[in-house]
């Protein structure tokens, strides 16, 4: 894009830079899908910990807990190592009831973003291609960061070859995280840390290997793994190592990631206090090839890239979402590698965790040039200087858009674009509410000008306060963890362009909320009629109240006031499950009843348990199988689906009640298998429940929802065409000699030339019949679908094309009705 320059190229041309031996190589090992690691634990106490307050803490749930750490140096985050036997479900719970703990996350582990090398691509074009012109613009930008003074950039990867022959002079004193020593020595397989730190700070100019984007960069290589995974937790504390030495670092590499869907709270908490010390993290989008960054790529805190090939095209492999940023050179890129590989210096690699450290160069030439930038204003440069519009028409559009962000990365012009003159105007605060859950959202006016929103809250009205999050494009933020204590919380929001930040809006009053009772639950009293509901003490509480309503979305009816911290309820007539909640009665701050749990007493009937082993795939036709596991007493199914993992839900489909009373011979057993027809492109995401009948007869009970799972369905249009395969129809009067390839198209409703044979029609009209799809003849006979006979026993269903046996299985009523076939618009 056209801009004015504030910097002036010196040094060597153009000409002189044709010498350079410019080839970087992007490291390629397939992603594996990330895991949860079921022995350890992240949790987040609800005031720092001390290590004499952590180990009292395990001591105290030592028959779960083997180990207590504390990893944030400010004892705000401790993670947990679980005992042998111990299951981590009933440990979670064990913790949660503990008023001293505000969170518990499963500890994640994270893979390197990389895919397998192709050694045969030698075509050196990521930082120069002068038939494509698809490259960073590197022999422009080179020349001006020369003399520029050094910047660190920290590489939070597999450590780095410290001898390699093309990174002399370019290696900080490390940290290995691993083997806990200063020596991080590249020990992954095809050498990723040392492949992304040759892209980022290779020397140039010296006749030796390839040359880096960043003259000026120097690494620090923070080791975390050896073979491509390593648990969340060791990233969160090489972040943490970092701002512990600020300002050192500037610029941050991160080539790895989660899998679309896993969340980290703990992880977001990291990065927006790197962010807060200025600290500029890139990090690579993904290789999952699906329309959803995973984390800490869909952080706003973080510029997300995605990858390219030479063409311009986004590789296959390369993910998209709304949070990407932009993208770079990605494929077959030739970078340095461990010198003990076979005695190679330089090796060729694809994947984003190559894409990412060409983008982290330009960040460090930035900040090597202009040391006061701030992230936000770094990003905003970087992005109003990319390239739009390299790719295909039709994915890549004006603008933003979800498969190459703003566009490719022009490192010139990322050096040379003109800032905006001023930063955006001061947010204007509208109103602050609290809802039924203790939660508090405030909503502001949005401005054009801003990238992002920062949220601070303060007791103090005078005061900025702590920054608590981030709303990138939005006007809103909910405040999910309000402190207990100090008072009426004031917020401010401060607005952020790549000019700067604005003036910090004026402070927005909040009602301040009593502390919630941890720990609520509601059991079996002590006689079979009554439910006991107990809690955990709240300081400074005179006295608790206690609520009972029908449905979870409301607060109820007040039912007991008491100084005790357990109440049975003995009401008469309670023949339903009931929604408890508990508020602590505290001087000065307005009652907060918390969340509810549902209470049983022995009496009544309970539920089918949540369903278990739900999975959701590509069929390969567009659709998306969901199978599960039968849960025991269950008599039909709920099926939700969501646009994300939060909702909103709505129900597509129940799975009828059976009737126990007609399981004879030939009745198949209850459906534990769905095929949603209706899935919009990209991600969905399900959950399901299970229904029993009353005993009495006056409806059902549902069970709790299952697991969130996301099922990902291909465009149609990116579905690959397959060679075409013909139904076979067997008609009983026909002799099976003179049976033939035959095409029944159930969905056909209006003409299409050449030929057309109308499914109307209640006879066959014509010899040929022309497929809709593929626009040929594709057999000698047509039978129509709508006779009125049956034209089993066998039938290939056209949308799965194979047998199904001795019925059909109709693709649109989604149920048995063989043994013949019955059309389906009947």
């Amino acid at each position: 894009m056209n801009a004015s320059r504030i910097h002036t190229p010196t040094g060597p041309g153009t000409a002189a830079l044709a010498t350079l031996l410019l080839v970087l190589a992007l490291l390629l090992p397939g992603p594996a899908a990330a895991q949860t690691t079921a022995t350890t634990l992240l949790v987040t106490p609800s005031a720092p910990l001390s290590q004499a307050e952590a180990e009292a803490l395990r001591a105290d749930y030592a028959h779960h807990l083997a180990q207590v750490a504390r990893l944030r140096r400010s004892g705000s985050l401790l993670i947990v190592e679980l005992q042998p036997h111990a299951e981590p479900a009933e440990a979670i719970e064990a913790l949660l009831a503990d008023p001293r703990i505000a969170r518990v996350e499963l500890d994640p582990s994270l893979s390197l973003e990389e895919l397998p090398n192709d050694p045969e691509i030698a075509e050196q074009w990521g930082l120069h291609d002068a038939s494509s012109g698809i490259d960073i613009g590197f022999y422009d930008a080179y020349p001006i960061g020369i003399d520029a003074e050094p910047v660190l950039v920290a590489v939070i990867d597999s450590g780095v070859d410290l001898d390699h022959p093309d990174l002399v002079g370019r290696i900080a004193t490390g940290i290995d995280l691993v083997d806990g020593d200063a020596e991080p020595w590249d020990t992954h397989p095809q050498g990723h840390g040392t492949m992304v730190a040759g892209i980022i700070a290779a020397n140039a100019d010296d006749g030796v290997g390839i040359a880096g984007v960043c003259a000026p960069c120097r690494i620090l290589p923070i080791r975390v793994t050896g073979d491509g995974r390593f648990a969340t937790s060791k990233l969160i504390e090489a972040i943490d190592l970092i701002i512990e030495h600020q300002p050192s670092v500037q610029v941050v590499n991160i080539s790895a990631g989660l899998a679309p869907g896993l969340h980290v709270a703990a992880l977001r908490e990291a990065l927006r206090d790197a962010a807060a010390a200025g600290i500029t993290v890139v990090v690579a989008a993904g290789n999952d090839g699906a329309p959803l960054l995973g984390e800490p790529a869909a952080y706003p805190e973080t510029i997300a890239v995605g990858a390219i090939d030479s063409t311009g095209r986004r590789a296959d492999f390369s993910s998209k979402g709304e949070s990407l940023d932009l993208v770079a050179p990605g494929v077959d890129i030739l970078s340095s590698c461990p010198s003990d590989f076979g005695g190679m210096a330089n090796d060729y690699g694809s994947g984003t965790s190559y894409a990412a450290p060409f983008v982290t160069g330009v960040v460090g030439l930035m900040k090597a040039l202009e040391p006061d930038l701030t992230p936000p204003q770094l990003r905003g440069l970087l992005l109003a200087g990319t390239r739009d519009l390299i790719g295909p028409d039709g994915e890549d559009e004006p603008g933003w858009d979800r498969g190459y962000g703003w566009g490719l990365l022009d490192a010139y012009a990322a050096l040379t674009v003109a800032p905006p003159l001023q930063p955006p105007p001061t947010p204007v605060a509208l109103g602050i509410a609290a809802d039924t859950l203790g939660e508090l959202t405030m909503t502001w006016q949005p401005l054009a000008e801003a990238d992002d929103y920062r949220i601070y809250r303060s007791t103090d009205p005078a005061t900025l306060g702590e920054l608590i999050g981030h709303a990138a494009g939005g006007d809103r933020f909910t405040d999910r963890l309000l402190p207990g204590t100090g008072g009426a919380p004031f917020y401010r929001v401060v607005a952020s362009d790549a000019a700067g930040d604005s003036a910090p809006s004026a402070p927005l009053v909040g009602p301040w909320l009593c502390p919630a009772p941890f720990g609520v639950t509601a059991t079996a009293g002590i006689t079979a009629d009554r439910v006991l509901v107990r809690w955990q003490p709240v300081d400074g509480a005179s006295g608790y109240r206690v609520y009972r309503a029908k449905r979870p979305t409301e607060t109820g009816s007040l039912i007991a006031e008491v100084s005790e911290t357990a109440f049975d309820d003995d009401s008469f007539g309670i023949t339903t499950p009931h929604y408890y909640r508990v508020s602590a009665v505290v001087q000065g701050c307005r009652e907060n009843p918390g969340r509810p749990v549902v209470g049983w007493h022995a009496g009544l009937q309970r539920p089918p348990p949540a369903p278990t082993g739900l999975t959701a795939s590509d069929n390969g036709f567009g659709f998306i199988d969901l199978w599960w596991d039968p849960t025991p007493g269950a008599m039909g199914y709920r099926i939700y689906r969501a646009p994300s993992a939060s909702g909103p839900w709505s129900l597509r489909h129940t799975i009828p009640i059976a009737d126990p009373t007609n399981f004879g011979s030939g009745i198949p057993p209850l459906e534990t298998h769905w095929v949603d027809v209706t899935v919009p492109d990209g991600y969905s995401y399900y959950r399901i429940r299970a229904l029993e009948p009353l005993i009495d007869g006056g409806g059902f009970l549902s069970g709790p929802y299952s697991e969130v799972v996301a099922g990902w369905s291909r465009p149609v249009r990116e579905l690959l065409p397959s060679p075409p395969i013909m139904p076979l129809y067997i008609d009983p009067p026909l002799p099976l000699e003179s049976i033939v390839p035959i095409h029944i198209d159930p969905l056909l409703l209006k003409p299409i030339a050449p030929i057309h044979i109308d499914p109307l029609l209640l006879k066959p009209i014509a010899p040929i019949h022309i497929d809709p799809l593929l626009l040929k003849p594709i057999a000698p006979i047509h039978v129509d679908p709508l006779l009125l006979k049956p034209i089993a026993p066998i039938h290939i269903d056209p949308l799965l094309l194979k047998p199904i046996a001795s019925f059909h299985i109709d693709p649109l009523l989604l149920k048995p009705i063989a043994p013949a076939y019955i059309p389906p618009l009947l």
